[in-house]
């Protein structure tokens, strides 16, 4: 895939209401459910790229104090109107947080590891991986080398199979879902919203769903 231009990769503060207006209450990750049923203890849960909050709701259905993490004010909003005494927004961006280490039992991200810049992956990352306790579950969707994203010299993480292997060295890969299609879901709703916007013209995906337990 041709690199876009600078211009076209910047991080817009774009105003994501829409977007989550237009999701609406669409169910929960599926693979959220199976991971919740391998956490020892359902205590804490960290939601990295929460959005409208669906799977905060379902970790918070199921008994764990959530922490979701967004930078959109949409998405802190939707969390003030919950008034959950069992939610903690972070209102900002991955990289801000400041990672509690080994206290989480479960973290899940969903649509937005690719969306770190690959310099700074493996930094982030390993703030994640540290934050899990020991038996804590990961629950995260990645994009692969054969997506149109991973154009040359792109700054989107793309997962390899040399980054799983090196995954798989402080995880044990419980369930991993490795799919493509042209078109998605995704794709069309933010085709909706941002008609302009190059990243989501049609574009064909190549997903990697993990679920992974902290060695």
């Amino acid at each position: 895939m041709e690199k876009p231009s600078e211009e076209n990769t910047k991080n817009e503060p774009w105003d994501w209401k829409e977007y989550y207006e237009l999701i609406g209450e669409k169910g929960y990750t599926k693979n959220l459910e199976e991971a919740v049923n391998y956490c020892e203890k359902k205590d804490f849960a960290l939601d990295i790229g929460a959005g409208n909050l669906r799977d905060t709701k379902f970790l918070l259905s199921n008994g764990f104090e959530v922490t979701p993490v967004d930078i959109s004010p949409e998405s802190e909003r939707l969390a003030k109107d919950l008034n959950d005494p069992n939610l903690t927004m972070f209102a900002g961006r991955i990289g801000e947080f400041d990672f509690p280490e080994e206290h989480f039992s479960l973290v899940n991200a969903q649509g937005i590891l690719f969306h770190i810049h690959k310099d700074r992956f493996d930094i982030v990352f390993d703030k994640i991986k540290k934050s899990l306790k020991a038996g804590g579950v990961l629950c995260a969707d990645f994009i692969g080398e054969h997506d149109d994203w991973n154009y040359k010299d792109g700054i989107k993480y793309i997962l390899t199979k040399e980054d799983l292997d090196k995954l798989k060295q402080d995880f044990e890969i419980k369930s991993l879902h490795d799919y493509e299609a042209d078109e998605s879901e995704e794709t069309r709703l933010m085709k909706a919203v941002y008609k302009n916007k190059p990243d989501y013209n049609a574009k064909h995906w190549h997903h990697i769903d993990i679920i992974a337990i902290k060695k």
